[in-house]
C-alpha cells in the first residue's frame, strides 16, 4: 500500500488534474479489484486470500471509524434513482436482432485471442477495433422473456453490460501500455521500461468511447515502520 494516503485505506481512487490520489466517497475495494500488490515480486498482485483478509479488515475498520451508529445517512438523489431505474427498464424492453449470448461468445473469442498473455502490437489493434464494434451492437441486444420474475435472460443481459464495460477497457489499456509488466508479456517490447512506463494506466469509458491515462506510482511507505521495496525484475 506504499504511497496511499494515510485517510485511504480502501476507498477506491478517482483521480483528477488537481488530486491524483482523490477517493470516490462511500466506496471501498479490496482483494484483486484494489490491486494492493502484496506478494512479492514471483507472485502477481492481488491474487490471493492475502489481500481480501488484511485490506477488506482495513476497510471495516476505516468505515466503523467514519460512519458511527446512528448518524445520519446521506440523502438520496431522487434524480439519479429514477435514471438508474429509467435504464433498467429500457434494457429490459427494448427491441434488438442481436441475441446475449452470442453477442457474449464473440466478446470471449475476441478477449481470448488478442488479450492473452502473450501479446503484439498488430494482434491487440485488432483486438481494439473488434471490441469496439462489438461494445456497439449491445445497443441491438434484446431478451425474449418478459417476466418479472425470477428472468436470467435479464440478469444474463445485465451481466454481459458489466462484462463488455470490463473486457473494453482491459483491451485497450493493453495495447496502450508499450512494455512488458507482470503478467503483461509484449512480444514487440520484452523488456520492463521504468523510465516511460512506471505508472499506472487509468481508463475511462464515456458514451461507448474509451480514454486513457496515467497516475504516478508512489514508492514510500506510509509510515517509518519498514522501508520501502526497491523495485526487482519479475522472473520465474
Amino acid at each position: 500500500m506504499g504511497g496511499i494516503p494515510t485517510n485511504w485505506k480502501g476507498q477506491v481512487i478517482n483521480p483528477n488534474n488537481e488530486d491524483e490520489n482523490k477517493v470516490v466517497k462511500g466506496l471501498w475495494a479490496a482483494g484483486e479489484a484494489a490491486s494492493s500488490s502484496v506478494h512479492g515480486a514471483n507472485r502477481l498482485g492481488a491474487n490471493s486470500l492475502l489481500d481480501i483478509v488484511v485490506f477488506g479488515k482495513a476497510c471495516a475498520e476505516n468505515i466503523s471509524e467514519i460512519n458511527k451508529p446512528g448518524d445520519k445517512i446521506e440523502d438520496i438523489d431522487i434524480n439519479k434513482i429514477k435514471e438508474l431505474l429509467d435504464n433498467y427498464n429500457y434494457l429490459f424492453n427494448k427491441k434488438g436482432s442481436v441475441n446475449a449470448a452470442d453477442l457474449r461468445l464473440e466478446m470471449q473469442k475476441t478477449m481470448q485471442k488478442h488479450a492473452g498473455v502473450f501479446r503484439n502490437i498488430k494482434s491487440m489493434e485488432e483486438g481494439v477495433e473488434k471490441m469496439q464494434n462489438i461494445y456497439d451492437n449491445f445497443k441491438d441486444v434484446s431478451i425474449d422473456d418478459k417476466s418479472n420474475i425470477f428472468n436470467t435472460d435479464f440478469i444474463e443481459l445485465l451481466e454481459l453490460r458489466n462484462l463488455l464495460d470490463n473486457a473494453i477497457v482491459t483491451m485497450n489499456s493493453a495495447n496502450f501500455r508499450k512494455e512488458s509488466r507482470g503478467a503483461h508479456s509484449h512480444d514487440d517490447f520484452k523488456e520492463r521500461d521504468d523510465e516511460n512506463w512506471l505508472k499506472h494506466t487509468i481508463c475511462y469509458l464515456n458514451n461507448n468511447k474509451v480514454k486513457l491515462t496515467t497516475r504516478n506510482v508512489n514508492l514510500f511507505t506510509l509510515n517509518d515502520e519498514v522501508e520501502s521495496v526497491p523495485l526487482a525484475k519479475r522472473v520465474y
